[in-house]
């Protein structure tokens, strides 16, 4: 295994420990956007997948969203919407 950071490092041991054959890569340029993303690996925004997660804010659970990194995601408003948050959810920022 490459040298990674903590986080990546984190994500191919558990990947390792779930029996999936996989290879967990750090891009040396900034990747924190479908664009830049589909930039750095040369292919099209729509071939990128963001994966988002939501948490509730009136309970212990989560909810992971993917999306093709063409698209956008909104959160369809709720009884508990207020500064953004809609239905219950907030954004978590990994």
């Amino acid at each position: 295994m490459e040298d990674l950071r903590r986080g990546p490092a984190r994500i191919a041991e558990e990947l390792v420990r779930l029996g999936v054959t996989n290879t967990v890569k750090e891009m040396p340029e900034s990747t924190k956007t479908a664009a830049e993303a589909a930039a750095a690996l040369g292919c099209d925004v729509a071939q990128i997948v963001k994966s988002l997660i939501f948490r509730s804010v009136v309970g212990d659970e989560a909810l992971l969203v993917m999306v093709s990194g063409a698209d956008r995601v909104g959160v369809p408003p709720g009884p508990r919407r207020r500064r953004g948050r809609g239905a219950g959810l907030r954004p978590v920022r990994a």
